[in-house]
This record gives structure tokens, C-alpha cells and sequence, in this order.
């Protein structure tokens, strides 16, 4: 019976062809497990980076949501958690899109990860060499040292601090104002002033640069905060404005008995 095969056409791979094979299978196996590694380093290492980039928008936007709030609760404005929820979830959000674009020059790439593990690790430059493809990939160790940590305080104290924050704005006690509120009643020295300058006007026996003057002064004194019109200061100048005007009347009076 005539061989279907010769020596050369064996339809079995040789052993030393199955030994290269298994050994570029291996290869590949190893390259495939070092990239994972890296590319699992490297989100850690880009995390970090917008992490660190977002710690200020978000104290900011804690900070600004809290003035807001206490604002809002003032003037009894409040309005349903989830309008708040929805505004601080659309600011963080734009807040985190501006932080990864201006933090991602600092974001590494695998094989930039791949330098620092071969650094960290002290294994002379192993990794490089096999990625330029001029050495084989070297075992994968049973665990990773990229050299690098969290440094848990310094993550938690933004998110902390704005959390705080936005809850302390709920709690904290805090006077409302009435929106019915009345102002208080002027004093009354406004009011005789303004009367005696109405018929001082009237009789045109006074310059009217004078009274001009002096009706300058009540409305000073009324623009300020109906609050303030009874303080010491607010007091104390009208009682000024009384006596001046006093003594305008004594002299007027004094010059028309002599006339």
C-alpha cells in the first residue's frame, strides 16, 4: 500500500515548529498581561490626575450652592430638593468635562505607564526592550508596584468639605425675612420740619436755596434703611437738622420784629 504521506508533507506540524509556536503563543500571553496591567494602572493614574484638577470646582460649587441656599431660606424661597439635586448634578457635571480637557495633558498612556513600573520595580529598562520587540516580555510577577498610592485625606477633603457644607446650609438656624413687613414710622421731626418749610415756602419770606437745603437733608435721612432711622447716628442728625433749622426761624423772626 503506497504512503498518503511523505516525511515532508506530514500533516503534523513539526516539534520544532510546535515549540515556536507554543513560545510566541507564550510570548504573546505575556505582552497581552503587562499591557492589562498597565492600561489598569493608567486609568488609575488619570483618575488621579481629574480628581486633584476637580477638588476646587467642587469645594467652589459647594461653596456657592451654600450662600444660595441660606439666601434662598432668607427669603423663604425654598424650592423642592430635587430643582437643587438637578442644578448641582448639571453644574458638577460641566464642572468634570472642563476638569478632564484641562487635566489631560497630564493623563498617561500605557506604555508610559509600562517606564514607570519598570522604574518602580528595578527592572532595567526589561519593558522597554520588549516593546521596542529586541527581548522577550518578562514573567509577570505576582503583584504590581507602579510606585505611586492614594492619598486618602487629601481625596476625601473636597467631597467631605462640600457635603458638609450644602448640609450645614439646611440646618443652620436662620432668620427669615417677612416679605409682608412693614417700614416703621419716620420720626416725626421729619414731618413738622417739612411742614414749617412748606409755609415758610409759601409765605416766601425765607431764601429758597435754604429750604432746598434743608428738605435735602430729610430725604437723606429717609433714603437710608427704615431700620437705621431710629439708630443713634440717624438721631443725632436730625436733632442737628432741628436745632439748625431752629435757629434760621430765631434769626428770621428776629429780623422781621426789627423791620
Amino acid at each position: 500500500m503506497r504512503k498518503l504521506f511523505s516525511a515532508h508533507d506530514s500533516p503534523f506540524p513539526s516539534s520544532k515548529k510546535l515549540l515556536s509556536f507554543l513560545a510566541m503563543s507564550k510570548e504573546t500571553a505575556t505582552q497581552q498581561l503587562w499591557i492589562a496591567q498597565a492600561r489598569r494602572v493608567a486609568r488609575k493614574v488619570n483618575f488621579a490626575w481629574w480628581l486633584q484638577g476637580f477638588s476646587a470646582p467642587l469645594l467652589l460649587t459647594g461653596l456657592l450652592g451654600t450662600v444660595a441656599i441660606l439666601l434662598l431660606r432668607r427669603h423663604d424661597a425654598l424650592r423642592p430638593l430635587w430643582h437643587y439635586g438637578s442644578a448641582l448634578a448639571a453644574v458638577l457635571v460641566i464642572a468634570a468635562l472642563v476638569t478632564w480637557w484641562l487635566m489631560r495633558r497630564h493623563f498617561e498612556s500605557p506604555e508610559q505607564v509600562l517606564v514607570r513600573i519598570e522604574a518602580s520595580m528595578r527592572l532595567r529598562s526589561a519593558l522597554s526592550a520588549a516593546q521596542a520587540g529586541v527581548a522577550p516580555w518578562p514573567a509577570l510577577p505576582a503583584e504590581i508596584h507602579a510606585g505611586i498610592g492614594w492619598h486618602w485625606q487629601r481625596v476625601v477633603f473636597a467631597p467631605l468639605a462640600a457635603l458638609l457644607l450644602l448640609s450645614a446650609s439646611f440646618l443652620i438656624p436662620i432668620l427669615k425675612l417677612q416679605a409682608n413687613q412693614q417700614a416703621p414710622d419716620e420720626p416725626q421731626a421729619w414731618a413738622r420740619t417739612e411742614a414749617e418749610l412748606n409755609k415758610l415756602d409759601e409765605e416766601k419770606i425765607v431764601d429758597e436755596e435754604y429750604i432746598e437745603e434743608v428738605r435735602k437733608k430729610i430725604e437723606d435721612l429717609r433714603a437710608e434703611d427704615p431700620q437705621d432711622w431710629f439708630s443713634h447716628s440717624s438721631l443725632e442728625a436730625t436733632d442737628n437738622m432741628r436745632k439748625e433749622h431752629k435757629a434760621e426761624k430765631q434769626k428770621l423772626e428776629r429780623a422781621m420784629k426789627q423791620a
